[in-house]
């Protein structure tokens, strides 16, 4: 059911993350690339094995999204492993990947979750 529903979910809404230099990410949402639910990124201890990985922290500055809390690891060339943590509890993981936009800066996009694109 998650997969489906995943699936809708990025169709419909959500169409991938913007990170920007100063530390910061937004979600962008709809078919007309809304930035909204925004978050800090920094380096910090994993919850899942306290070692260093990428914290996209949506609880000190979300409404929406105040108990998420991914996390993400490099696993290949332009490929993330992620974890989300909802109120501290493992929930899911993802896979985030940059693509090629011919010679602009490429912004990283969420796989659906089971999918590496």
């Amino acid at each position: 059911m998650a997969r489906p529903l995943a699936r809708l979910v990025r169709l419909a809404v959500w169409r991938g993350k913007v990170f920007d230099h100063e530390g910061y990410l937004s979600n962008r949402l709809t078919a007309f690339d809304i930035l909204a639910i925004v978050a800090q990124v920094y380096k910090g201890p994993s919850l899942l094995d306290d070692r260093d990985c990428i914290v996209i922290d949506y609880s000190r500055i979300s409404l929406a999204a105040r108990g998420v809390r991914d996390e993400l690891r490099q696993v290949g060339p332009d490929l993330y492993l992620g974890v989300v943590w909802l109120f501290g509890h493992r929930a899911g993981w993802f896979a985030l990947r940059v693509p090629e936009i011919g010679s602009a800066p490429a912004e990283p996009t969420e796989a659906a979750p089971g999918q590496a694109e």
